[in-house]
């Protein structure tokens, strides 16, 4: 530094002091002027904060530092604003990193949007998310309504196009036909016998990207929320009637239900009852259990008699 003149005219400008405008400061420092508030002389360094002012010679050398680990852009600059500083430091980062093979080799092809607020329903089975999924090497359909965000599984006995739009088809059965469907980008859903099937009745087919699932974010969360009651079934019956709320009702109150009753949503609770029945047997008894949709209503009247 002793042997930069920019650098000794600096020092002896922030000595001296600096004159009252710009244009009679030497040119050289003029790029300095802005900061010349924040420097100080301490044991021979300039000092912007706790930043060491480097001269122009060790640039090259400290931006070499700076990215030895190829961290991006943002973390060099975060870095340097911990150390060091020259007037337009993070402009000369961005373009090193802008020119580094290895970072543009590993550089995301794509910057993620910003998640989109979904619309919301404004009553219940307008819309509804679904999603495929596999717990305990079984495949399962969830179907998600957005309005009550109460999930509706099925266990399928495989996974091809037909089985799922069969499945589908029992469930809408039950609760009746939603307006928008939202889904993954699975060949299931995206199949032209889904499609047609459900085109044709004018519902609205939405599917996420193949890499951003966030669209169907509501089906994603529902399958951890069912992933996580099966786990916890496997331990303590206790645990699971507690996660499902079925002995108090408050645990499954949502926004929606302040504008909806269970019975409007074909007697949620009763099947509430029956759901956390046959997570029972399934867990505890080794067997899988298949009912038809007209056994389960037939069985949701019966015990909602008693209710």
């Amino acid at each position: 530094m002793a042997d930069d003149p920019t650098m000794n005219m600096l020092k002896d400008t922030i000595y001296k002091g600096w004159p009252q405008y710009r244009k009679q400061c030497p040119l050289e420092l003029w790029e300095y002027w802005t900061f010349r508030c924040d420097l100080v002389l301490e044991d021979g360094l300039i000092l912007k904060g706790k930043r060491i002012v480097i001269p122009k010679a060790l640039r090259n050398d400290i931006l070499d530092i700076l990215h030895t680990g190829h961290q991006g852009e943002t973390k060099c600059i975060l870095l340097a604003r911990e150390s060091v500083f020259w007037p337009g430091i993070s402009s000369t980062i961005r373009e090193m990193v802008k020119g580094c093979h290895v970072c543009s080799m590993f550089q995301p092809a794509q910057q993620k949007l910003p998640i989109m607020q979904p619309d919301l329903p404004t009553r219940p089975w307008e819309i509804l998310g679904s999603d495929i999924f596999e717990f305990d090497s079984h495949k399962y359909l969830i179907i998600v309504d957005y309005s009550s965000r109460f999930p509706v599984v099925r266990l399928l006995p495989d996974i091809s196009a037909r089985t799922v739009c069969t499945y589908f088809k029992s469930v809408l059965g039950e609760h009746g036909l939603p307006s928008t469907i939202i889904a993954d980008c699975d060949t299931q859903y995206v199949s032209e016998e889904f499609k047609k099937r459900y085109e044709d009745s004018n519902i609205t087919l939405k599917f996420s990207s193949p890499c951003h699932h966030q669209a169907n974010s509501v089906a994603e969360r529902a399958v951890g929320t069912v992933k996580a009651l099966w786990k916890k079934a496997k331990r303590t019956i206790p645990g699971l009637t507690q996660h499902c709320g079925c002995t108090e009702e408050h645990h499954w109150m949502t926004t929606c239900h302040h504008h909806m009753s269970y019975q409007k949503m074909n007697g949620m609770e009763t099947k509430i009852h029956f759901i956390v029945s046959c997570l029972f047997i399934y867990y505890f008894f080794n067997c899988v259990v298949i009912i038809p949709p007209m056994v389960i209503l037939g069985l949701n009247l019966f015990v909602g008699a008693f209710l």
